[in-house]
């Protein structure tokens, strides 16, 4: 009966140390809930810390699974302290797991976010991947000027440090982003960065997407021209879809057991194609087989959502070759995005004021605002379909 019960008592253990952990800071929204779904399909336990905002439905998708513990903190409440420590429940947490498999870091925006998170794990972490931004390459000396597409290798800061600091102050995303980047590389713990170019997905938190796709999608009755500046109509940049930063996380977690080689280096992902403003607004007016007005003509200030760097876009040779990336097909993509959100102005109200409050901001005139808001109305009780994809689309530019 004793030796019974102490094979029982072994085989738990070793059952206990097998268990997979996960955390993920964010995890509420776009890419992060996303991701939280697919480390699903491999960990038993996935630690969601977030300050509790939840969007679209993010929250019924992720917080029904029994394998998800969400976490209520605010890791930017006190600029000066370190405000995971002050978030009782999950040191609490941490104090009963040895080992992390996996961090994912969606919500660093600044570099002492990484710093705290590194302080409070103590070590215990196998592999930290940090979701960072081709606008790294926004405050660094310059790009490929064979290529002309942003390579890993280009993200060097300028010795000069006026060059700098005036750099940093044109983009202090980037600048923020790319300290995070610092922070880790300077660590003892394993890494992984993934440098994503402008997101498209369903559940976009920006609403940059779907503001447009609802601009064309109410064209036909509310006939506003979409301006797209001549810069915009020569700068080609980069796209990846929220469903690949998913996948490839993922991916590389299971590589990373056994091809230490991909460890401690940065990635760029995205599609293999790269558009102008004025390239992604036909091809989803042709996805949705409207008939749209552009002015052509517009100023260099005119309201646009797309894209967010200036540089170009980004080379995804080094994850193809060393991660095994593989992109979606844009067409596959496209369609997908569209489709949701043809459907979304019935399902999630609250987003749909967000976007809707964004035209009213910034396209819609003000002589306008009750009819368009009217019309909006009629919308979000009846829904919007996108045209047949039979209905050819035209380019009418002004």
């Amino acid at each position: 009966m004793i030796h019974l019960l102490a094979v029982l008592i072994l085989i738990l253990e070793s059952s206990m140390a097998q268990e997979k952990t996960a955390i993920v800071f964010g995890g509420n929204g776009f890419m992060g809930s996303e991701t939280v779904l697919s480390l699903l399909t491999q960990f038993d336990k996935v630690i969601v810390v977030n300050r509790g905002n939840w969007y679209y439905d993010s929250n019924l998708r992720i917080m029904q699974r029994k394998e998800v513990i969400h976490i209520k903190c605010d890791r930017f409440k006190h600029k000066n302290e370190n405000n995971l420590l002050k978030c009782e429940k999950f040191i609490k947490l941490l104090g009963s797991i040895t080992n992390i498999d996996l961090v994912v870091d969606f919500s660093a925006y600044k570099p002492k976010a990484i710093s705290d998170a590194l302080e409070v794990l103590k070590g215990k972490v196998h592999l930290y991947i940090y979701i960072s931004s081709d606008s790294v390459y926004e405050v660094c000396e310059g790009y490929n000027t064979a290529s002309g597409l942003s390579k890993e290798t280009d993200s060097v800061r300028p010795k000069d440090m006026e060059k700098r600091r005036m750099l940093a102050r044109r983009d202090s995303y980037g600048d923020d982003k790319l300290s995070g980047e610092e922070v880790l590389e300077a660590s003892n713990v394993p890494y992984l960065i993934l440098r994503l170019p402008d997101v498209i997905g369903p559940r976009d938190t920006t609403h940059r997407w779907w503001t447009y796709q609802l601009w064309m999608q109410l064209f036909t009755e509310f006939p506003l021209a979409i301006p797209i500046p001549r810069s915009n109509q020569i700068l080609k940049t980069s796209y990846v879809y929220s469903k690949d930063v998913a996948s490839t996380i993922l991916n590389v977690t299971d590589l990373s057991r056994t091809k230490s080689e991909i460890l401690n280096q940065s990635y760029n992902i995205g599609f293999e194609e790269g558009f102008t403003l004025k390239e992604l607004l036909y091809e989803l007016e042709s996805e949705m087989g409207q008939n749209i007005d552009y002015d052509l003509n517009a100023d260099e200030n005119a309201f646009t959502l797309f894209p967010s760097v200036s540089r170009g876009m980004v080379d995804i040779t080094k994850a193809k070759d060393m991660i095994g990336f593989v992109p979606t097909k844009w067409k596959q993509a496209l369609r997908e995005v569209v489709q949701f959100y043809s459907g979304a102005a019935l399902k999630y109200p609250s987003e749909l004021k967000d976007v809707v409050d964004n035209l009213l901001e910034h396209v819609v005139p003000d002589s306008k605002r009750d009819e368009f808001s009217k019309l909006v109305n009629r919308i979000a009780s009846n829904g919007v379909e996108s045209q047949s994809q039979e209905s050819p689309a035209h380019h009418n530019e002004l």
